[in-house]
């Protein structure tokens, strides 16, 4: 993920509204990611786009009271936010949608390599990819956090321990609890699809 300079941030929390909007082209995709996985499969959330503006709003107001003091870095700060975004978000009442989860990215490989079907196998590693969604969708919250900004938004140990103001030994716990849990799902739904290919 690439970060911005100190001297931008400086200036943003001064009120420089044009070194906020280099932020924002840095962050927003990663962001924008964060918030369409974490809510996958969510009804009755706002689009993933008005979340991201929504978490951008929050940051600009509450720039100039971050403490910019080592280790803590500035993208923790940012994914805290997020996080603690979606949480109240998800807290709400919310009216019976459907919500469109569309393609998914490719990040099997980085928890069950051993799941991985041959190239030659595309219905069969999308539908995988299918499962692995559902799979993440339905881990509890602060696992399912601890997962994608390990594994997608690639945030170190001590960074998500920051955003989920906890030990870095319980990330770890929880990183590991998430694995498990999602390594059982998708070999279960390996072997039914495998079964109901040989019947």
């Amino acid at each position: 993920m690439k970060n911005v300079s100190r001297d931008i941030l400086d200036r943003c929390r001064n009120g420089d509204a044009e070194a906020f909007s280099e932020v924002v082209q840095t962050y927003e995709r990663p962001l924008f990611s964060y918030v369409y996985r974490f809510t996958a499969g969510e009804c009755g959330l706002p689009d993933s786009e008005d979340i991201v503006q929504e978490v951008f709003l929050k940051v600009w107001r509450g720039l100039p009271r971050w403490n910019p003091v080592p280790p803590r870095s500035f993208e923790a700060w940012l994914f805290t936010i997020a996080r603690n975004h979606l949480v109240e978000l998800l807290r709400r009442p919310r009216p019976q949608l459907v919500h469109n989860t569309g393609d998914r990215d490719d990040i099997l490989g980085r928890i069950v390599d051993e799941q991985r079907p041959s190239p030659r196998d595309n219905a069969s590693f999308r539908e995988l990819e299918a499962s692995l969604a559902t799979a993440v969708a339905a881990l509890p919250e602060a696992l399912r956090t601890v997962f994608l900004l390990r594994f997608h938004e690639d945030l170190s140990y001590l960074e998500i321990a920051e955003c989920m103001d906890c030990e870095v030994g319980t990330v770890k716990s929880r990183l590991s609890r998430a694995r498990a849990f999602l390594t059982t799902e998708l070999r279960e739904k390996t072997t039914t699809r495998r079964k109901g290919m040989g019947s």
